[in-house]
Parts: C-alpha cells; structure tokens; sequence
C-alpha cells in the first residue's frame, strides 16, 4: 500500500478564544471567506449513505453549573462583539459558542474546554487581566453541521469551575457527512476544509477529495484509506482535538501520474477501525 503525501491529509477545524475588548488576545485559528473554484464535479446520483460507527453514551461534564455561563449556536453567537447574546438549545448549528463573564477575583490564566456528551472537544488558555473582561470561545466546523449531543464549556481559574451546558440537534453516529467531491472545489475557510457537496460521480476531477467530521478523537490515529484502479493509497495522522475534520485532497501526481476513470472509495478508519466509507465513480 502506498502512502499519500503528508499534505494530502488534513484535519482542522476553527476555534477562537478570546478576551472581549481586550488587546493581545490569546487565539486560535479564525476562519476567512473560502476561496471560489470552477467545478468540474457531477454528481449523477446521490451518493449512498455511509456505514458510521456509534458515538459513545452521554456523560455529564465536569463542574459545577453556572448560570454566568452561556452556550449557543450561530444564531445568537456575536462574533464582533465576543458573547452569545442569549443560550439557545436543541437547534442545528455549524459552530459552538461560549461566554462568560466571571466573578471579579478570576483573573490571571482561565483555562476554557469545550465538551461534548462529556468528552473533551477542544481546550485552550486565556489571560484575564482585568475582573471586567468577558470571555468568548467559537469552535466551527465550516458550512457543516455539529453532531448532535450535550455540549457544555468549563471555565476554570485555578481550583474554580463554572460550566454552562445545552443540547444541539445534529448529525448522530462518531462521523458524518462524509463526502466524496474533486478536491479542487472544497470549501476552505483558515484550516477548515471539506467536501461542500458529495458526489457519487466526479467527471474529469482535478483531484480526488475526501471529507468527513468525526468525534471523539483525542489523542488517536486519523487514517484515510484511498482505494483507485490503480490500487490502495493512505494517509494518517494524531489528533490534538476530540472533534475534526478529516480531509484528503489526491492530484494526480500524488496518485502515481494520473486520475484513472473507474471506481473509488475512500474509508476512514480511528486506530485502526472504520468509522465510516464513501464509494464513488471518477469518469473520463
């Protein structure tokens, strides 16, 4: 089996933390408007729905329930001003927003973790100079949607902990929306990319592209398993983020010189087990 290049696979998502009005914010990737492509994809059908792999069970997440915590999604998440301007709950949402404006003796580090049905999705630290300044986290996944679940956001300042918690409605399974699309015409948005239609038939692609949001991935190996015509290809990679998205975007010469017409599949695997798979057909 050969292996792809390193850069054919990708797995990001867009997650800011900062300090409301407050300069030198600690952040990190903000998303930026996606470049336009011509497509040459066509899809003849629609692709057949992916085996997925369940997500574990709900759990509740650690610390104690704070009102001064808000949870929401897009709708009511102010991304100039930093704050959700009110909790929503069991709605569809590209991204998770949290806010909190905390008692004035949190300051110094706070350290933000956002979790779903429990389990660690992103985490990341912030300095408080100040007992008025707000804090905001906004953890996209693009033009997707979150899976469904328990979200909460822990806030914490040393041995403190204030959490707020909601429900979202969303995709179920451990990934979803796994697509098959000529990886010329993803969506690209800062380190998010994805597949923004699938295909189950790419004519005269550009290149072949794969993509798929999974959960619970902490710490584990991410494998992407490309079978063509001209036999299996892979790419892996460690995850610092319990929730991403997985992309492979092959050209061809990546793919050993040229993109053969025939079938594909790309099969995405978490330490070795498959989570999900999409077949697809490239014509001439």
């Amino acid at each position: 089996m050969l292996r792809l290049r390193t850069s054919a696979l990708v797995a990001g998502v867009a997650a800011l933390l900062t300090l409301t009005g407050c300069s030198g914010d600690d952040s990190g990737s903000a998303s930026t408007p996606p470049s336009t492509t011509k497509s040459s994809a066509s899809a003849s059908s629609a692709p057949a729905p992916a085996p997925v792999a369940s997500s574990p069970a709900s759990k509740a997440a650690p610390g104690s329930a704070s009102t001064l915590v808000r949870v929401c999604g897009t709708k009511e998440a102010d991304l100039t001003a930093r704050d959700c301007k009110k909790p929503e709950k069991d709605v569809t949402t590209s991204a998770v927003s949290c806010s909190a404006l905390l008692p004035k003796e949190a300051t110094g580090t706070i350290n933000v973790t956002l979790f779903r049905n429990g389990a660690q999705v992103y985490t990341a630290n912030a300095t408080r100079q100040s007992d008025m300044q707000p804090l905001f986290l906004n953890f996209s996944v693009g033009h997707l949607q979150m899976p469904g679940g328990t979200y909460a956001c822990q806030f914490k300042a040393g041995a403190r902990t204030w959490t707020g918690s909601t429900t979202f409605k969303g995709p179920a399974g451990q990934a979803s929306q796994t697509m098959a699309c000529d990886g010329a015409t993803m969506y690209r948005a800062g380190t998010i990319a994805h597949c923004a239609r699938g295909a189950a038939t790419l004519t005269a692609p550009r290149s072949i592209g794969c993509s798929s949001l999974i959960t619970d991935v902490l710490g584990k190996t991410v494998e992407v398993r490309v079978q063509t015509p001209s036999g299996p290809y892979r790419a892996a990679g460690k995850q610092t983020n319990g929730a991403t998205i997985v992309q492979l975007a092959a050209d061809a010469a990546t793919l050993g010189g040229t993109i053969s017409t025939g079938a594909y599949s790309c099969t995405f695997l978490v330490d070795g087990r498959q989570v999900s798979k999409v077949d697809f057909t490239v014509t001439g």
